[in-house]
């Protein structure tokens, strides 16, 4: 009996030692999880970007979102850009909205 006694009491004291020690706090109002390290998981559906800024043909490309051919081609080359605004063009940007977009192809069109 003494046996399972210390089982039972170990089985909750470890429980209660991990449960402390992750210091994970669930809020039921807003659907979020807090870590003890100030980051916030939020568990609510994460939103499909509209656009997303590629390369086609060596020139600046707008694809629609998971669409594999150009919803519009610009006349700018991505090799007539800085290297490091290349890369991120080619690895390809995620656009959340239309001003968005507007605003990022301004910037990279209107450099030469």
């Amino acid at each position: 009996m003494v046996k399972y006694f210390l089982i039972i009491f170990l089985f909750i004291s470890v429980f209660t030692l991990t449960t402390l020690t992750t210091g994970i706090i669930y809020d039921k109002n807003n659907n979020k999880q807090t870590v003890t390290s100030s980051t916030v998981i939020n568990r609510e559906p994460q939103t499909k970007p509209l656009y997303r800024i590629s390369v086609w043909d060596g020139k600046i490309a707008i694809f629609r979102y998971n669409s594999e051919l150009p919803y519009k081609v610009y006349d700018t080359f991505i090799n007539s850009l800085p290297e490091s605004d290349a890369i991120k063009i080619i690895s390809g940007i995620n656009v959340n909205t239309s001003s968005e977009l507007i605003k990022i192809i301004e910037d990279y069109t209107s450099w030469k």
